[in-house]
């Protein structure tokens, strides 16, 4: 994601969020302390969703990007359409331009993406530019990297912008930047990764 949050008051061995115990974020972590380990070259890792938890955690987002892009090409269309997309990257159409899940535990690992690509035939009800609803499957490809954020880049985006300086804030705040120190640059562990689901458009109305 954006960042890769702290072992702030987690067990490491046991339970790698602090929510409960995340297969995704388990999994994750797992390859990054591996890679750390064996220096392992940092080809991208390839898996398909973990029971569910990145589509759970992120189709509503999608969805809603979804309208916005359709949105702009409906223009004075009316009634059913339907249109076919092919890797076609939807984060861009999200307010912010990029797209995060909703589930506090897997934002240690999975976070936000700025790639998010949908293949898939998607129908799509709209009338005046609006869009009413979706109908359709996408396969999605959800484009990460696990890598912590520096002690400056923390500090701009969680101190700065986040609400001030607090005892949680500052002690993440050491310990991401350890993490960017020793795992990241030290040890050459961040690496990228690409999570596979498919989204069931007509369940989300």
């Amino acid at each position: 994601g954006l960042n890769l949050y702290a072992f702030v008051g987690n067990d490491s061995l046991l339970k790698l969020d602090v929510l409960g115990a995340f297969k995704t974020t388990s999994f994750l972590f797992a390859t990054y302390i591996s890679r750390a380990q064996w220096h392992i070259p940092l080809e991208p890792v390839v898996f398909s969703d973990i029971d569910n938890e990145v589509r759970n955690a992120s189709q509503v987002s999608i969805s809603w990007a979804l309208k916005e892009y359709l949105k702009l090409i409906a223009h004075d269309k009316k009634g059913r359409q339907k249109i076919r997309f092919r890797d076609f990257n939807i984060a861009p159409f999200d307010s912010r331009r990029y797209l995060s899940v909703t589930t506090q535990g897997l934002k240690y690992t999975v976070n936000s993406s700025f790639t998010v690509l949908i293949s898939g035939d998607v129908s799509f009800c709209c009338f005046n530019s609006r869009v009413f609803s979706l109908g359709g499957e996408v396969n999605v490809t959800w484009v990460d990297e696990m890598d912590a954020n520096s002690f400056w880049e923390y500090y701009n985006k969680e101190i700065v912008n986040g609400g001030g300086w607090s005892l949680g804030g500052t002690i993440a705040w050491l310990g991401e930047g350890v993490v960017d120190l020793v795992g990241d640059r030290l040890l050459n562990a961040n690496f990228d990764f690409n999570i596979l689901y498919q989204i069931d458009l007509d369940h989300l109305n």
